[in-house]
């Protein structure tokens, strides 16, 4: 099992920023969530108050799934970021591709 800290977390989420979304995504406009879920690998919540959350568990079965999921919860940051509804749509779609071809990331709608 792979064990995520909140410091790897953050370091993935800067790699695949810069990697992905060309740095235009702001850490500081969000609140990183590291701890145990029960029923799913992470999510992307935008609150009515304006807050965001990017929450990932703290344990995966590989580093390459943590990965994936991060990106995976990224383009939802994105999404959100951007204004635009938040789904599995061909914005997702398009991210996901990229991470395929470009970052060996198996970017699912689910996970």
């Amino acid at each position: 099992m792979f064990k995520v800290t909140h410091a790897f977390a953050e370091k993935t989420f800067n790699q695949l920023n810069t990697q992905m979304f060309d740095g235009l995504l702001d850490m500081s406009a969000i609140t990183l969530e590291v701890e145990a879920l029960d029923t799913e690998w992470g999510y992307c919540l935008d609150e009515d108050d304006g807050e965001i959350y990017l929450g990932i568990t703290d344990e995966f079965p590989t580093l390459q799934l943590f990965e994936t999921v991060m990106a995976h919860e990224m383009i939802h940051l994105f999404q959100i970021d951007a204004g635009w509804k938040v789904g599995h749509d061909h914005v997702f779609e398009g991210f996901a591709t990229w991470a395929r071809n470009n970052l060996n990331l198996d970017v699912q709608a689910v996970h």
